[in-house]
C-alpha cells in the first residue's frame, strides 16, 4: 500500500500485491468458538449499519490468548473480487487502523474510533488498472468492556456510501456495546456451569460418605457417576506397590479381579498411571496431531475392542500432587464425553481420589498400617526424592555404624599431679642460732653437702663449762677416797657421770652444727638468708631437699577406677606443656577413696619412665591430665558409658 493523501479523516492507501484468502485466514486460534460466532454476528450488524463490505474484529493478547484477527466478515453482495478485501496487506492495514482506534485520543472524542480512506485493488470491475483515488473507507471502533479496551472493529465501505464518518463511527459503537453484554452473559454461565459441578460433585460426596468401608464407598461412586453420566461401567482402581489394582466396579457387588474384563481394565488404568495424565478414546485429530496432547492409547484400545466397542475415559486420581488411583469411565461408542462432561469429571476426579484413599487408611488394620508405614519409609529411602535429606542421613548412620563398631583404644582421664620420688625436710639438730646458711632453693645439692649451720659459741662455753666442774669433781673423789668417805665418794662419782654424759651431748651437738643434706637432689624450699643469726629449734624446718626422679599421682574417679591395673600404660600432659607428652605407667592404687570436690577418688600412683632423666621443666607440684590405657572399646560405647552406668546403677535390677 501506499499513501496518496488525505481523505475524509484517514490516509488513502493502495494494495499493490493481490492475494486470495479465505474469510477465516489470520484468525486467532484460541479463540473460543462462542467468542468467535458473536464477533462474526457483531461485524455483520455493523456492516448493516454503515453499508459496508467487509468487517474485520482484532483482539488484543492477553495472558490466555494471543492477539491478532478474532473474526471476519464479508458481505455476499460484495462487488469485485471479495479476496481482495482480505488480502495479507489489507488485513495488516487495518490491523494498523484498529490499533489507532484503541489508542487514547481516538476514545476522547464523542464518537470513539478513527476513519481513514484506503484504494484496494481488484475490489473493482476494473481490476488490474492502477488508480490513485481512495475506494473505500475503513472505520474502526473499538471494543470495550468495564473501561477496559478489549480490541476494536473495522468496517470496510464504498467510498460515497453510507453515513457520514461521524454517524457510521456512533452507530457502530453503540452496536459494539453489546461486546460487554456478552462478556457478561458468558460469565455468569461460566460461574453457573461452576456452581453446577460443585453441586454435583458435593452431592456425590454425600453419597458416598454413606458407605461403611472403602469397598462399599468405591462402589457407591461408581454407581453414581454411572447413572448421572450415563455410563456404561466405571471402575475405581488404587495403587498398590508398582500397579493399579481394582478396587471397585460399577454394577458389580463381588470382584473378579482374576476375569477378563478385570485384567483389561487395569491395564487401561496402568496405561493411565504411567503417563501420569488423563486418557481419552477415541482421540480427535487435533489431539493426535498435537505431539503434547498425543497419549499411548494400546491397553484403552484393547479395553474398547474386547468389551465394545466403546468411548473410554481415564482420569488419575491425586492426594497432594501423588497419584493414588485412576478412574476409567466406558460410555458407548456413538455417545462419545462431550467436553464440558469431560471437565467436570475432572473435577469429580479431584475429590473421588482423597475421599476414597484416606477412607481405604481409615479401614486398615493395624497389621496393614505397620507394613504400610515400613513400605513408606523403604520408598522414601531409596525413592527419587529429598536426595539432600537422604544424603545427611546415610552419612549420619554411616558414621553412626563406624562408631559401633570401629575400634578405639580405651582411656581412663583423670586430673594428676608431679611429685618428687624423694622429698626430705630439714630440720635442726638442737636448738640454736642459724651462724650461716650455704644454699638457696633451686640449687643442686649433693648427698652430705653443707646446707646451712649453727652457731657453736655457747656450746662450746658449756661444753669448757662442763669439763672444768668435770675436774673439780674428779679431785673432790680423790679427797672422800683419802678420808675414807665412801659414801660421799658414790655422789661425787655420780654428779661426774652426769656431767660427762652432759658433755658428750655437747660434743655431739657440736658435731652436728653444720645442717647436711641427705640425698642428692634440689633444694626446694627454705630461703632462710633474712634469718642468720635468729633462733631456731628442732620443730622448726628449715629446708626441703627433692630427689631429682619424678613420679605423678592421679585421682581416678570411683565410676572408672575398676578399669585401671596395676601396670598399665598411661601418657600424661601437664598444663603448662600441653604440647609435650610424658609417658609412664600405674606402680601404686591406693586402697582407700578420698574425698574431692567433684566425689570420691582414688590416688593412682603412676612412675615416669625414665624418671631419674625426668624433663627439667617437669617440676613437683605441677598439674595436668592423665590418660591410662584400659583396653579397647568403640566411640558409640565410650559415649554411651556415663549414660549406661547411670541406668545400671538407678536401675540396678
Amino acid at each position: 500500500m501506499r499513501d496518496d493523501g488525505p481523505a475524509n479523516a484517514g490516509a488513502v492507501e493502495s494494495v499493490t500485491e493481490e492475494h486470495a484468502l479465505t474469510p477465516t485466514a489470520g484468525e486467532t486460534r484460541d479463540v473460543s468458538g462462542e467468542l468467535r460466532g458473536f464477533l462474526h454476528d457483531l461485524l455483520h450488524l455493523q456492516c448493516r449499519l454503515v453499508s459496508g463490505e467487509c468487517g474485520i474484529a482484532f483482539l488484543t493478547p492477553t495472558a490466555t490468548r494471543a492477539g491478532g484477527a478474532a473474526a471476519t466478515w464479508v458481505s455476499p453482495s460484495v462487488r469485485g473480487d471479495p479476496r481482495a478485501l482480505l488480502a495479507p496487506a489489507v488485513v495488516k492495514r487495518l490491523e494498523r487502523i484498529a490499533e489507532q482506534a484503541r489508542g487514547e485520543d481516538a476514545r476522547r472524542s464523542l464518537a470513539p474510533g478513527v476513519v481513514e480512506s484506503v484504494t484496494i485493488e481488484g475490489s473493482t470491475s476494473s481490476a488490474g488498472i492502477y488508480s490513485a483515488s481512495a475506494t473505500h473507507r475503513a472505520i474502526a471502533v473499538p471494543l470495550s468492556a468495564e473501561g477496559r479496551i478489549e480490541g476494536a472493529c473495522v468496517v470496510l465501505t464504498r467510498v460515497g456510501e453510507g453515513p457520514g464518518d461521524d454517524e457510521a463511527r456512533l452507530r457502530m459503537a453503540l452496536a459494539g456495546t453489546r461486546f460487554e453484554a456478552f462478556l457478561w452473559r458468558e460469565h455468569a454461565l461460566g460461574e453457573s456451569v461452576k456452581k453446577a459441578r460443585l453441586r454435583e460433585t458435593l452431592e456425590l460426596l454425600d453419597a458416598s460418605m454413606r458407605a461403611e468401608s472403602a469397598g462399599s464407598m468405591g462402589a457407591v461412586l461408581c454407581h453414581e457417576i454411572a447413572r448421572r453420566f450415563g455410563c456404561a461401567r466405571v471402575s475405581i482402581g488404587l495403587v498398590r506397590g508398582d500397579r493399579v489394582h481394582l478396587h471397585a466396579v460399577s454394577g458389580a457387588d463381588d470382584l473378579d479381579r482374576r476375569g477378563a474384563a478385570a485384567e483389561a481394565i487395569e491395564g487401561a488404568m496402568d496405561e493411565c498411571a504411567q503417563q501420569d495424565a488423563e486418557v481419552l478414546v477415541p482421540q480427535d485429530e487435533l489431539t493426535r496431531a498435537d505431539p503434547m496432547l498425543r497419549r499411548v492409547v494400546r491397553a484403552h484400545d484393547e479395553l474398547s475392542r474386547t468389551f465394545g466397542p466403546s468411548a473410554i475415559l481415564s482420569l488419575p486420581l491425586r492426594v497432594e500432587g501423588d497419584l493414588v488411583g485412576v478412574m476409567t469411565l466406558e460410555r458407548s461408542a456413538h455417545e462419545p464425553f462431550p467436553e464440558g462432561a469431560v471437565s467436570l469429571l475432572r473435577l469429580v476426579g479431584e475429590f473421588v481420589g482423597p475421599a476414597v484413599w484416606t477412607r481405604r487408611m481409615a479401614d486398615r488394620g493395624i497389621a496393614q498400617v505397620a507394613r504400610d508405614r515400613a513400605m513408606e519409609v523403604a520408598r522414601a529411602a531409596v525413592g527419587p526424592r529429598h536426595t539432600a535429606l537422604k544424603l545427611v542421613l546415610g552419612s549420619i548412620g554411616a558414621l553412626l555404624i563406624a562408631s559401633a563398631v570401629m575400634p578405639i583404644p580405651d582411656r581412663v582421664v583423670s586430673q594428676a599431679k608431679v611429685q618428687a620420688d624423694a622429698s626430705r625436710t630439714i630440720v635442726p639438730a638442737f636448738a640454736g642460732y642459724i651462724e650461716r646458711v650455704e644454699v638457696r632453693p633451686g640449687d643442686a645439692v649433693e648427698e652430705g653437702q653443707v646446707l646451712a649451720a649453727l652457731s657453736t659459741s655457747e656450746l662450746e662455753l658449756r661444753l669448757a663449762e662442763a669439763g672444768a666442774r668435770f675436774a673439780s669433781l674428779e679431785a673432790q673423789v680423790d679427797a672422800a677416797q683419802g678420808e675414807n668417805k665412801a659414801g660421799e665418794a658414790r655422789r661425787l662419782r655420780a654428779e661426774m657421770a652426769q656431767v660427762e654424759a652432759e658433755r658428750a651431748l655437747l660434743d655431739e651437738q657440736i658435731a652436728h652444727a653444720e645442717v647436711r643434706s641427705p640425698i642428692r637432689g634440689l633444694v626446694g624450699r627454705g630461703d632462710i638468708e633474712d634469718v642468720v643469726g635468729a633462733r631456731v629449734d628442732p620443730s622448726q624446718p628449715l629446708m626441703e631437699v627433692i630427689g631429682t626422679g619424678r613420679r605423678a599421682v592421679a585421682m581416678v574417679d570411683e565410676r572408672d577406677i575398676a578399669r585401671v591395673e596395676i601396670g598399665a600404660r598411661c601418657v600424661l600432659v601437664s598444663k603448662g606443656r600441653t604440647g609435650q607428652r610424658v609417658a609412664a605407667r600405674v606402680v601404686r592404687i591406693d586402697p582407700v577413696a578420698e574425698e574431692t570436690r567433684t566425689g570420691n577418688a582414688y590416688g593412682v600412683e603412676l612412675e615416669l619412665e625414665d624418671a631419674a632423666d625426668a624433663p627439667a621443666w617437669l617440676s613437683p607440684g605441677m598439674t595436668g591430665v592423665a590418660r591410662i590405657e584400659s583396653g579397647w572399646t568403640t566411640p558409640l560405647a565410650r559415649l554411651l558409658r556415663p549414660a549406661i552406668d547411670e541406668l545400671r546403677l538407678r536401675w540396678w535390677w
